[in-house]
Parts: C-alpha cells; structure tokens; sequence
C-alpha cells in the first residue's frame, strides 16, 4: 500500500537528513550546516561477448560515484576564526599536504605527500542519514563511507552583487559504501 493510503505512513522528505563528518569522536564538521548532500551511487560496468550476429552481456566490477556535499560557510563555529573552510583545510594538512614555502621544515614535512593512509584517517567517519519527520526525528536509514577522503574543495564564488549565503562544496571519494535501516550498523 502506498504511502497516501496509509494514515501511519510518511513518504521520505528530501529535506529530513543529517549529515555526520567526524575525527573519532569529535565532530569536524558541524551537522546542522549541511546545505545538500548526494547519497551514494553505484554502478556495475560490462563485459560483452559477441558471437555470430549476438552480443552477450556479463556484468563486471562494481564502483561506486563520489559523494558531493554542500556545507553553508559561517564565521565562528564554536571558536574564533573557525569556518568550514578552514576545518576543511585542516583535514586536507592532515591528509599529508604541505605548502611548498620551505624545504627546511621541521623533520620530514617537506617532503610528505599526500596518501590514502593519512587521507583516511582524517576523516574516520562520514555518515548520510535520513530521517523521519515529526516531533523527535528518528533515523530512517543512513549511508556510511567506507575509506573516505576529501578529493576537491571548492568554495563558492565571490560577488558584489549577491546576496545569498557563502557555500563550500566538498567531494568524497571512498571505496564502498554500508547501508543500514534505522542507521545501526554492523561494523
């Protein structure tokens, strides 16, 4: 039965979702300043096989689309000087890069790079949650990104002429994604 037929049913709302960036068990990035997210796509590619006049089709690997998320950007975030942006720069230094403005560094700053290891473990969890609405939201069910790393940056454009609120856009890379109904997840 659909939703509409149903008086204890609710259809899901794009607008009823949280979305939780955390270093173990701090939150980076904070909740409420989440402006969109994309949930998790994947895809599974092809091999063909042709034969005679035929084309037979086996599906291949499994991949999965990076995530984009929209956060608005603010001044003051709980500390002086503290905005998305640079809580987003933060987890990009400890991703492994460095400005390039000395090769006299302390130890071996200079010469790190950027790798999956850091890049992972700035970030230990991502988490996409949708919620039911009423007077106490409930998670309906929530996406976890397995090995996520923050791939761009990109902060809105400047403009003299408008007036809406500064955006910074983030896309996530990872490797898989763990689905789980009511947000409780296995691992």
């Amino acid at each position: 039965m659909s939703f509409y037929g149903n008086r204890l049913s609710n259809p899901k709302r794009k607008n009823a979702f949280r979305v939780i960036v955390r270093d173990g068990d701090n939150d980076i990035l904070l909740p409420f300043s989440v402006a969109s997210a994309d949930q998790p796509k994947m895809s599974v590619g092809e091999a063909r096989v042709n034969f005679l006049n035929h084309t037979f089709k086996y599906p291949g690997n499994v991949s999965w689309e990076d995530v984009s998320i929209t956060f608005y950007e603010s001044v003051g975030n709980g500390e002086e000087g503290s905005t998305i942006l640079s809580a987003l720069n933060g987890i990009f230094k400890n991703s492994g890069y460095y400005l390039p403005t000395s090769m006299n560094a302390p130890g071996d700053q200079a010469w790190r790079t950027v790798s999956k290891k850091d890049s992972v473990s700035a970030l230990k969890q991502v988490i996409i949650q949708q919620l039911e609405t009423g007077n106490s939201p409930v998670v309906v069910d929530a996406w976890k990104l397995q090995n996520a790393w923050v791939k761009s940056i990109s902060p809105d454009q400047l403009d003299y002429a408008g007036e809406e609120v500064m955006k910074v856009s983030v896309t996530f890379a990872y490797d898989f994604a763990e689905h789980a109904i009511g947000g409780q997840f296995n691992s």
